[in-house]
């Protein structure tokens, strides 16, 4: 869907790579702490302006971040724990 979004914009093509792995990472903490039932979606929103890619990633989930948590760095041998 993001590429062929991009392609529709001239310049486009240099968001792709960049704007694939922020895409990818968002999902995927969508999927993984929306804490909701599966057949709830989630939405993605792309937009183009100004040389600027704004991607956004809404999960059904009604929980909130608390920003004052700290977060500790992974282990050298986990799989998880270093995406945004």
């Amino acid at each position: 869907m993001l590429r062929a979004f991009l392609s529709r914009h001239d310049g486009g093509e240099r968001y792709v790579e960049v704007g694939e792995l922020l895409l990818s990472e968002l999902v995927t903490n969508a999927v993984e702490h929306a804490h909701v039932p599966p057949d709830r979606l989630i939405m993605v929103h792309f937009a183009l302006a100004d040389g600027r890619l704004r991607i956004e990633v809404h999960d059904p989930g009604d929980h909130h971040l608390d920003t004052g948590a700290a977060v500790d760095p992974p282990a050298p041998g986990e799989e998880s724990g270093r995406g945004l």
